[in-house]
Order: C-alpha cells, then structure tokens, then sequence
C-alpha cells in the first residue's frame, strides 16, 4: 500500500483536499503544514481513513500522547472548536439515515405549507387535467423549497428537522453558509442528490449519494463548496418531539377519517332505518 504512484485524499482545517501524490503530500509533513495525526486515506472508492503517522507510508511530526477515548466532536457544543481527526476517528458523523430523515421532515412540512397555500389561492384547482401547468407548478415547489432552505441554513445554521436531529451545516472555517453558498448547496443536492424529483432518477441519485457518502464521507454538493455537516448526539427527547412531529399528522388524519367513515356509516344506517 502507499506506491509513489499512489494518490492521497487529506483534511487540512476541516477541508478535504486531493487527490494528491505521495510525494507531494510528504511534501506537506516536511515543510510542517500537516499534522502527523492528519486524517488521510488513498484516493480508492472503499479506502479508510486513517492517522497518517498510522499508515507507515509517511515521515510525519511527532504526535503529541493525548487519551484515544475522545468520543468525538458530539460530546462539544457546536460553536466551540472541534477537531475534524476526532469526526472521522470513530465514523460517528457519518450518518446518511439521520440526514434522510432529517430532510424528509423538513419537505413533509414544506409540501403541507405549499399544499394550504395553493389550494387557498385555488392554484391547484387551477393545474388540474393541465399537465402543463401541473409541471410548472411542482417546479415551482421544488425552487421555493430550494430558497426556503437557502435562507434557514443561512440565517440559523440548520433547519427544523436538522435541529430536531441535532445537525448543523457550516462553512469550512465554522461560520453559518452565506445565502449564495447555501442556495448552491440546496441546489446541489435538488440535482445531484434527488435527480430533479423525476421518479426513477432520483431513486439512482439517493442510492449513489447514499454509498457516496458512506463510502467517502462527504456528500457530493458539501466537498464541493467545502461544507462541514456536523451531528451530535439526538437524545430521547429530541427523538420523541420528532416522531411526535413526524408521525403525528399523518395518524390524527388516518383517526380523523376513520372517525368521518363512521359517521357517514351511522347516518347513513339511520336513513336506512337499521
């Protein structure tokens, strides 16, 4: 492992760099611009990550002797420092189902929000037997929820379901994304992450991004504007107002219409005369 001809992915102040040679990247630790703990991994698709003065291919700075039990970047408040080596020790911000989640209830309640709004201004009356306009219309949805996120990620940092699941988006220095950059990222995911909502497409593009982010640990759309995702630890009770938030709609409408069902049926046993 580790050739001349090898080619290395780094993290260098949060940011993943690379591919770079590995005399280049030697390069780095002569000159004293790495850490010997910098978390490295060979540019392969299911190569891991590890401490560089682990693998054996490099002359790295000494490491200084501090506990191996840090359990993370969960354990500390968001805004403090954090060590992008102690994220990727133990693989625990790596969490594509928490991120799914996490957005699925954030588009549940754009989709409710849009669907009250167009059904008050009669847009989606309007649309009916058009498929024309049916197509504008979920284009349209799908560019509002684009500039709704924009604008939550640029002004609080994270958005309903990401707080509820204790997720945070940041820039690669730890500042909240500038709208741009957040409307870039949003976008990114739409196309590169959900295929422009076409049925089949996005199914490939949710499973590619899925194996992508498991596999290389960064989504396409954050390493490409240079994003920090950051989870920390959920707990019961940010679990419970998410399922309490999540689920709850959908069954006090399944008990909503199971009670209306039953009363057309008494009346309509009453008309009967039964």
């Amino acid at each position: 492992m580790g050739g001349q001809l090898t080619q290395w992915y780094y993290f260098d102040s949060r940011i993943r760099r690379g591919p770079v040679m590995t005399e280049d990247l030697q390069s780095l630790f002569d000159a004293g611009r790495l850490p010997g703990d910098t978390m490295i991994r060979e540019a392969e698709e299911r190569a891991d990550w590890q401490k560089a003065h682990k693998v054996g291919v490099f002359r790295t700075p000494a490491v200084a002797d501090r506990p191996t039990s840090i359990s993370s970047s969960l354990d500390l408040p968001f805004d403090q420092g954090y060590s992008v080596q102690e994220n990727w020790k133990s693989g625990l911000q790596i969490r594509p189902w928490v991120r799914y989640w996490a957005r699925s209830f954030d588009f549940f309640y754009f989709a409710l929000s849009f669907g009250f709004v167009s059904g008050f201004l009669g847009i989606a009356q309007n649309t009916q037997g058009d498929l024309s306009q049916a197509v504008a219309s979920l284009l349209a949805f799908y560019f509002l929820w684009v500039l709704v996120e924009s604008a939550m990620l640029s002004t609080f940092g994270t958005t309903p379901g990401k707080w509820l699941l204790n997720i945070r988006v940041r820039t690669s220095s730890g500042e909240k994304l500038p709208f741009l950059d957040a409307f870039s990222r949003s976008l990114g995911w739409w196309i590169s992450g959900f295929g422009l909502g076409i049925p089949l497409i996005s199914l490939l593009t949710l499973i590619t991004s899925y194996l992508r982010l498991t596999r290389q640990g960064a989504a396409r759309w954050d390493e490409k504007g240079g994003f920090v995702v950051s989870h920390r630890e959920i707990g019961a009770g940010r679990g419970s107002l998410f399922l309490l938030f999540f689920l709850g709609p959908p069954i006090a409408l399944l008990v909503l219409a199971f009670i209306m069902f039953g009363v057309a049926m008494m009346a309509a046993m009453a008309e009967a005369g039964m």
